[in-house]
């Protein structure tokens, strides 16, 4: 499921939210908002499942490129997210 409006995830992601056992939510290393954008997934996901916890796995893509000074969510971005959240790293 992708987190661009024209691809209906706001009508799907019930549905999806619903059925799934466990979660990869992707995010661009290269991109703040693909990284913020997931944090409405990861709520909207324990939303749908009604369920205090759920396994949800984040995952950061783009890591193999070379342009690493462009990167736009760092390790520490990270960190305080999954601390913000109670997840481990």
């Amino acid at each position: 499921m992708s987190s661009t409006e024209e691809d209906g995830y706001r009508t799907t992601m019930p549905h999806y939210s619903r059925l799934g056992e466990g979660f990869l939510l992707v995010y661009s290393i290269f991109s703040r908002a693909s990284f913020e954008g997931i944090q409405n997934f990861l709520h909207g996901i324990l939303r749908y499942k009604g369920l205090p916890t759920v396994p949800i796995v984040l995952v950061g893509n783009k890591c193999d490129r070379e342009d690493s000074d462009e990167r736009e969510v760092t390790i520490s971005d990270i960190r305080r997210t999954g601390s913000r959240e109670g997840s481990r790293l």
